[in-house]
């Protein structure tokens, strides 16, 4: 009887343990998380070689995803060393900022590095993924673009910066360059369209301006207002004679527009 009751607590053990390793196992984790705190960990400890007291306490925060905490940590870490001014620690600390929510600032600080190729990969791996294109803080930061960083963010990135500090080419071969490696139907290709178009009037080409115009009129993302198209192709038309044509595209204009008073002046 013995020998049953100790065989049935042996199996009821050895169920429980299964039980519980079945429940480890089948726990969630934020995997994606974990890998990209450890990575950036085992980033700054490939660079750092033989890490001090303060810099472990750095490397632990990053493995925790402290970000605040790692960033506040920096300058302990590597005060009275040569670290801070190299260039992937510049990157490194930078892409801390654009993590704790000073994204503008972080970007400025990133720019300022003359050789971005030089940067670890793996670090400008981390940038990409936090700085996508469509993150806002391209179009307020105030950057000077080079063509080394195109290979690191992409053409897209380029575009969106140089249209928003209006950093654009002067001649129509760099603006229609530039047009072709926005992305379609987005402000940055209908900006691009838009410069191009008064390039155009401007050297008298006429029709290729009313092409891009009246592309522009139908753009889903056009920052250019409705009014002042309907203005810019009424001053085409009536610059070429077709005053009847261009007459009715003043008359689009509404009298509460910031354009009304032009419209009335040149029909």
């Amino acid at each position: 009887m013995i020998k049953i009751f100790l065989v049935a607590m042996i199996s009821i053990g050895s169920f429980a343990q299964a039980q519980d390793l079945e429940n480890l196992l089948s726990q969630q984790t934020p995997a994606n998380s974990i890998r990209k705190s450890s990575a950036l960990s085992e980033v700054l400890k490939s660079l750092i070689k033989n890490p001090t007291p303060e810099q472990n306490h750095l490397l632990r925060l990053l493995e925790e995803s402290k970000w605040t905490e790692a960033l506040i940590q920096w300058k302990p870490a590597f005060s009275n060393t040569a670290l801070l001014r190299q260039d992937n620690f510049r990157a490194f600390r930078a892409l801390l900022m654009f993590k704790n929510a000073m994204t503008v600032t972080a970007l400025e600080e990133l720019f300022l590095i003359k050789e971005p190729k030089k940067i670890n990969l793996q670090i400008l791996t981390q940038w990409r993924e936090a700085a996508t294109t469509s993150h806002p803080a391209w179009q307020v930061a105030k950057i000077e673009w080079k063509n080394s960083w195109t290979e690191i963010f992409g053409a897209s990135t380029e575009v969106r910066v140089k249209s928003a500090d209006q950093s654009l080419p002067n001649d129509i071969q760099g603006l229609t360059a530039l047009a072709k490696l926005a992305p379609l139907d987005s402000r940055e290709k209908a900006l691009l369209d838009w410069n191009i178009a008064l390039k155009h009037g401007q050297n008298d080409d006429t029709k290729k301006a009313a092409v891009m115009i009246s592309s522009l009129m139908k753009a889903k993302n056009n920052p250019i207002s409705e009014d002042l198209l309907n203005l810019t192709a009424g001053r085409l038309l009536y610059q070429n004679g077709y005053f009847e044509a261009a007459q009715k595209y003043y008359d689009k204009i509404p009298k509460g527009s910031d354009h009304f008073p032009l419209s009335q002046e040149e029909k």
